[in-house]
């Protein structure tokens, strides 16, 4: 929450994010290939407007992870609960407010039938991310120029995949825009908030976490700063 870009997130694997988590995935036995680039989650999908802090505290929002415990900090009630889940919780009003992944997630579970707002905002869930992984023996017995190759072809198609994301999804949040549903970015107000509430909240995490956790938050933390200051965001 209220971390990297999307994109920041690619330069931030090739700066020395792949080393931090190939780090994480040598206990397993995993050799990490190259990352996968999700476009930003939607804040969230409510049934009543957001315009004051007062009501954040009016939520009772299906969230999830850091971001769901930021909410609970700002006085949301949040809870977890399966995807599958999240379309009669809202018709039957034990949840006011979701968040499901981008647009396109949300219209392919058809979630527009249930929400009457969406809320836009990079301060939640600025880039979703995943990678593609193999079996460290099985890597190490590949040539070394299959192993070049395949590093290329997947990297060409995570960007591919992200580009593509971009595009439906603009499309889609025009179609609930044309089916009379606001779509508005998230009041600032409320998301001065959040960002305020999350950096207080990553200080504390870093005085107890984990030796790694802290160094990736931190790389992170440095590769922001390195490239908003040359106007990449």
């Amino acid at each position: 929450s209220g971390g990297l870009s999307a994109v920041q997130y690619m330069f931030w694997y090739r700066m020395g994010g792949a080393d931090l988590a190939q780090e994480g995935l040598d206990p397993s036995g995993v050799k990490f290939i190259a990352p996968v680039i999700f476009p930003p989650e939607d804040w969230a999908y409510t049934t009543a407007t957001l315009a004051t802090l007062d009501d954040v505290k009016k939520l009772k929002m299906r969230t999830a992870g850091e971001g769901g415990e930021i909410l609970t900090r700002m006085g949301a009630s949040t809870v977890f609960m399966p995807g599958g889940e999240i379309y009669e919780s809202m018709q039957r009003g034990v949840i006011n407010a979701f968040e499901y992944g981008g647009s396109t997630s949300a219209e392919d579970m058809g979630f527009s039938e249930v929400f009457d707002y969406v809320y836009l905002s990079l301060s939640r869930a600025s880039a979703d991310m995943a990678y593609f992984g193999a079996s460290q023996d099985k890597w190490n017995a590949l040539p070394g120029e299959f192993k070049l190759m395949l590093t290329a072809a997947i990297a060409e198609q995570a960007w591919g995949y992200y580009d593509n994301e971009l595009v439906v999804a603009a499309e889609v949040r025009q179609g609930w825009r044309d089916a009379g549903i606001p779509v508005e970015p998230l009041p600032k107000v409320i998301e001065d908030a959040f960002l305020a509430e999350a950096q207080a909240f990553y200080q504390e995490k870093m005085q107890t976490a984990d030796d790694l956790y802290k160094r990736v938050l931190q790389s992170q933390w440095d590769t922001e700063k390195v490239l908003e200051e040359a106007g990449v965001f």
